[in-house]
């Protein structure tokens, strides 16, 4: 099997972003109002750095 390229990986990682991004768009009007009340409450908290990971998690549970 081949090394993946720069352009293999770069193809990838456009497939994921789209791919949350189609999943975020898919999401109920409930489960996008929790999610923005979340983001909210977790910046307010002061864990910027952390909230990609939990949005990431919520819409894999959603899929």
């Amino acid at each position: 099997m081949s090394k993946p390229t720069n352009s293999d990986e770069f193809a990838a990682a456009v497939a994921r972003t789209q791919a949350r991004k189609d999943a975020e768009d898919a999401l109920s009007p409930q489960d996008a109002a929790f999610l923005e009340a979340l983001r909210k409450r977790w910046f307010a908290l002061g864990k910027t750095e952390d909230f990609a990971l939990v949005k990431r998690l919520f819409l894999e549970s959603r899929a």
